[in-house]
């Protein structure tokens, strides 16, 4: 299945708002399945099968099992990092979201990472330049087309009167 969906979608939320509830669900999540197989281990079912049965190695059924027993609840709950803070500030991802969008040069990826280090002086690889164009900005890749500098002004036109004839 290709093209646009013809639904439209409401901006109730915006992206970031939808980012920080998928984040914030998926501890949840994790600690329903840490639960769910205490839970199981708990009414007699091996580790073994319990773990295989919640999608993870044994290894870390028993790991979240001393983590119970040492700290309950809270010893399930996740902990995590965040990772590294990006080295753009929000302004400055969204001024290169501004630059990307209403530019009639289309970049490359490559184009966006020289951009990205002359601009704001920061290097980031070629798979991090991916991530944010493709995956943060949800931009998609567009086909160039050449333009050409030499064209009369009135080119269609003429494109007209010869096709008439």
């Amino acid at each position: 299945m290709s093209g646009k969906s013809k639904i439209e979608i409401k901006d109730h939320l915006s992206m970031d708002e939808i980012n920080k509830l998928i984040s914030d669900l998926k501890i949840g999540v994790n600690l329903y399945k840490r639960l769910s197989f205490i839970k199981s281990v708990k009414q007699g079912t091996p580790i073994t099968h319990a773990a295989e049965f919640v999608g993870v190695n044994r290894g870390t059924g028993f790991r979240w099992i001393k983590q119970y027993n040492e700290n309950g609840l809270n010893g399930l709950i996740p902990k995590y990092g965040g990772g590294r803070p990006s080295f753009l500030s929000d302004e400055q991802l969204t001024e290169l979201k501004e630059i990307l969008s209403n530019s009639n040069e289309n970049y490359s990826i490559h184009d966006v990472q020289i951009l990205i280090k002359e601009k704001y002086s920061v290097e980031y690889s070629y798979k991090q330049v991916w991530e944010i164009v493709r995956k943060k900005f949800a931009l998609n890749y567009s086909k160039p087309f050449p333009v050409y500098e030499n064209k009369p002004e009135n080119a269609e036109e003429i494109l007209k009167k010869t096709s008439k004839k």
